[in-house]
């Protein structure tokens, strides 16, 4: 049975981490396990934070944002590792291409 919005939002996700695409054109072209997801979550790891904000900005989303790009990926991977040992949920987010 589906659940209403409120009690999806108060499910807890388990550790880990979270793959989650999101949309590069249309915003609401976005899942609501996708919204669920970067809510619950601790903070999002993503390729560009000023694009990923206006999605969050959109939905009313106020997870905190990291960069995870080329440039910055050999120390920041390992970061998020340490973080994820430690047990606190972490989501990716993957631009839709």
């Amino acid at each position: 049975m589906p659940q209403d919005d409120a009690s999806a939002t108060q499910q807890l996700l388990a550790p880990g981490l979270y793959l989650v695409a999101t949309p590069i054109g249309n915003l609401e072209d976005i899942t609501l396990r996708a919204l669920r997801v970067l809510k619950s979550v601790n903070r999002i790891a993503c390729e560009d934070t000023r694009q990923t904000q206006k999605l969050l900005n959109y939905y009313g989303i106020t997870t905190p944002t990291v960069s995870l790009h080329e440039h910055n990926e050999a120390g920041r991977t390992s970061e998020l590792i340490a973080d994820l040992l430690g047990g606190p949920m972490e989501g990716k987010q993957a631009e839709s291409r």
